[in-house]
């Protein structure tokens, strides 16, 4: 099931008659809601297609796509699909995605689809389509490290991309690393997803070893990168 275009116009525009079952934004509440994992691919066809997205990273199609569609509504693509009664909504997730927004949009799904192979339909937890992106540049530390902690906990299971394999983005990125510490602390259960591309170098290459403990040791939340600078305090 594709998007139902004609209701999907008639939401975003205001103008759908279920459209006040949208909730309002809630800081105390980090929404678990997710997508089946096979959506994606019907969310590319939407965007246009492969083509279309080609070389974009996840901010572009997030300021080119999410952010026009749910701007009427200032709510998460995921209200809208609820609104929708899509089937590829569900109100709790079983998979916590870690990423880095910096990737090739196209990428992170293929890398996904390779990690999931047994399990298309897993439900997951996908920050571009499960946060209001509308508020979510607005939220504070102390969000982060009580309503968000508390919710990957709830997870209890985290999968971070990494790519490229041998220096990933997400261990240089302030937000990545702090999704990393929340799903040790709580103790959840923690995979690395880098696709069959990246398993391939990794398992070619004779040092890989080595390459692994440089990677780890090269970490220093110091250093690490984010979007907005007092991030990093």
């Amino acid at each position: 099931k594709i998007l139902d275009k004609a209701l999907f116009l008639k939401i975003i525009m205001g103008a759908a008659p279920s459209i006040t079952n949208i909730p309002q934004f809630d800081r105390n509440i980090m929404p678990k809601h997710g997508v089946k994992l096979s959506f994606f691919e019907k969310f590319i066809e939407e965007c246009g297609g492969r083509v279309t997205l080609k070389g974009m990273t996840t901010t572009d199609v997030c300021n080119n796509f999410i952010m026009k569609w749910t701007e009427k509504q200032k709510c998460s693509f995921n209200d809208l699909l609820r609104e929708m009664k899509h089937d590829a909504y569900h109100a709790q997730s079983d998979v916590f995605i870690s990423h880095a927004w910096k990737y090739e949009f196209l990428k992170l799904v293929d890398i996904l689809k390779f990690h999931f192979a047994h399990r298309p339909n897993v439900i997951v937890w996908f920050d571009l389509f499960s946060n209001n992106q509308h508020q979510a540049a607005a939220l504070d530390y102390d969000w982060w490290a009580t309503t968000f902690r508390s919710a990957i906990k709830d997870f209890g299971y985290t999968v971070m991309v990494l790519m490229p394999w041998e220096d990933p983005i997400p261990l240089q990125r302030a937000w990545c690393l702090f999704e990393l510490y929340c799903t040790n602390i709580t103790q959840c259960q923690f995979e690395v997803a880098m696709g069959e591309e990246g398993f391939g170098a990794l398992d070619g290459n004779q040092s890989s070893s080595e390459v692994v403990n440089k990677m780890l040791t090269n970490i220093d939340v110091k250093r690490s990168e984010a979007f907005k600078p007092e991030d990093k305090r």
